[in-house]
């Protein structure tokens, strides 16, 4: 049923519902495109979350370049994700605002592992 109640949601376009998809289609199913098109489009409704998500997502992956100055490899130890979630002085502007991004998404994994939202 909960299902259901997501589709109709997303049917009606409702902001967050977008911004679900959109989150899960760029950062977990690798479709940029649409992902960063629904959550566009939940920010253009004026949806917070989406708004400040959108906005990042544009300025790391539509940016100049890549820098050498962070790790971005996902750590296969959990005793070592303090490094991964620390903030140094001597990052860039892009590597800064992808660990803030990840911090930011850190709550939103959960729904991503229950539902797969490409049905909808």
């Amino acid at each position: 049923m909960p299902s259901e109640l997501l589709k109709a949601c997303y049917d009606e376009e409702n902001p967050s519902t977008l911004y679900i998809k959109g989150v899960q289609f760029f950062y977990s199913l690798d479709l940029y495109e649409e992902g960063l098109s629904l959550m566009k489009r939940a920010a253009d409704a004026g949806y917070e979350r989406a708004v400040y998500t959108h906005a990042i997502t544009q300025a790391i992956f539509e940016g100049e370049g890549k820098c050498q100055c962070a790790n971005l490899v996902q750590r296969q130890c959990h005793c070592l994700k303090h490094i991964d979630v620390t903030k140094d002085d001597n990052l860039c502007n892009r590597c800064f605002w992808i660990k803030e991004l990840g911090l930011f998404l850190r709550d939103f994994e959960p729904i991503s592992l229950l539902r797969d939202t490409r049905k909808w």
